[in-house]
């Protein structure tokens, strides 16, 4: 382990990952997965993803993940590529020659030939535009951050970070289009707003800094070899300090509820109306399209 940054509110380092996700602590996944709504938490749903062991994906997701996985590997920590990848070229995956390869690899990332030479045409296209190595150039890749916040332990695990000039970056790779509206979407379905604004706050706290000196990118890479492309998302400071506070304040429920050892089911009364945008205009009332 590489201690980077240390102060009395924690730490920053360089360790392996499997070695940062056997810490206890909380991570910003697990409050994500107990965000409902705008304002509403599910603190069992939080609990359940910091308890209940691994998830695992059907085969093609984990092979959208792995590949993404190899990007980053490629892009961030190309040196890992000889010790920390396998790549199976028999025909498919089973019998005796994939179960003597997996016995082989454990505890690397293993991909299929295809998978990985895909993957290889788009790293070779993308590493030397300057809209990725050299917006990376400076930074230092999967950090993990352990700090002491609201009285509890918390991690996150950043991609890139440069210390330097203050800056974080996301690598996000994706299979479907980066058009504005799928990236948008992402960005909201998955809380990466609110994930990235916590790593802002942890990163702020262990170097002593201001948190406005911090600026935050969602970099989107397309997995497609025949055209890869970019999209690089600045993270507002509007939507940071908004996503800072969904994410302390699952956190602090999530606390109190740990504390208490309650968990209740997550219910809600509610009700349904018609919002203004479905409302025809005034001059349009009556009208008849028949």
């Amino acid at each position: 382990m590489e201690t980077l940054v240390e102060n009395e509110h924690g730490k920053a380092v360089k360790i392996h990952f499997d070695e940062h996700k056997s810490s206890l602590a909380i991570n910003p996944s697990s409050l994500a997965d107990g965000l409902i709504g705008l304002a509403e938490i599910d603190v069992r749903a939080i609990h359940q993803s910091l308890t209940g062991g691994p998830k695992t994906f059907a085969a093609a997701s984990q092979d959208r993940m792995d590949r993404g996985s190899l990007l980053h590997m490629l892009l961030l920590e190309p040196e890992r590529l000889v010790t920390d990848v396998a790549v199976f070229d028999g025909a498919k995956r089973a019998g005796a020659a994939w179960e003597a390869f997996e016995a082989a690899t454990i505890g690397k990332l293993t991909l299929r030939q295809k998978d990985f030479d895909q993957v290889m045409r788009v790293a070779n296209t993308l590493k030397n535009h300057p809209m990725v190595g050299e917006f990376l150039r400076g930074c230092q890749a999967e950090i993990s951050l352990f700090v002491r916040d609201q009285d509890c332990d918390v991690r996150g695990r950043i991609d890139a970070i440069d210390f330097k000039s203050r800056r974080i970056i996301d690598i996000k790779t994706t299979d479907a289009g980066i058009g504005p509206d799928e990236v948008n979407r992402t960005i909201k379905s998955f809380k990466y707003r609110e994930k990235i604004a916590l790593y802002r706050r942890w990163a702020a706290m262990i170097t002593g800094t201001d948190p406005y000196e911090w600026r935050c990118w969602d970099l989107f890479l397309s997995m497609d070899d025949q055209a890869p492309s970019i999209r690089r998302v600045r993270i507002t400071e509007d939507a940071l300090q908004w996503g800072e506070a969904r994410m302390l304040n699952a956190l602090r429920q999530y606390r109190d509820a740990r504390d208490a050892g309650e968990f209740p089911v997550y219910a809600v009364d509610d009700f349904c109306d018609v919002k203004p945008w479905e409302q025809a205009p005034e001059e349009l009332e009556g009208f008849d399209n028949d």
